[in-house]
Parts: C-alpha cells; sequence; structure tokens
C-alpha cells in the first residue's frame, strides 16, 4: 500500500468537500512530485490549524530537509500565531 493509496482512502472518509478532495485525488494519480506533495501537506496543516498541526508545521520548520518546505512551514506557524 502506498502514501498515495492511503491518503486517497483517508480524503475519501473525511468530510472535507468534493472539490478539495478531486484536486487531491487528481494530484496523486498525476504524480505530483514529492515537494509538491510536501507543500500540500503544509498548507492542510495550516488548514487544520489545530494545536497539534501547528506543532507538526514547527517541526517541518526546523527540520525538514528542504528549505522552501521550512520557509513555508515557518510562515504557516507565523500566521497561526497571529
Amino acid at each position: 500500500m502506498t502514501i498515495g493509496h492511503i491518503l486517497l482512502r483517508a480524503v475519501a472518509r473525511t468530510d472535507v468537500d468534493a472539490k478539495r478532495s478531486l484536486r487531491l485525488h487528481q494530484m496523486l494519480r498525476r504524480g505530483q512530485s514529492l515537494a509538491a506533495f510536501a507543500e500540500g501537506v503544509v498548507e492542510a496543516l495550516g488548514d487544520l490549524a489545530t494545536g497539534k498541526a501547528k506543532e507538526m508545521l514547527k517541526k517541518l520548520a526546523q527540520h525538514d530537509a528542504d528549505p522552501y518546505i521550512r520557509k513555508i512551514a515557518g510562515e504557516a506557524v507565523v500566521e497561526l500565531e497571529s
């Protein structure tokens, strides 16, 4: 079972609106790069705006291997704190 498969199943079981669900399914089907996928994860965590999501964003901002992901995760943390 791949990450994409797990995510597709998870999205189908949530109350995410159909438009967002379809976008995720299309992205995974087209085989977007890992960086594009990671960016989506950061955006989703920002959208969740929970304490746990904020903790995860802080970890990404400090420790992710990709400088771009660190940057956008840090920006998402700042946005959640404002």
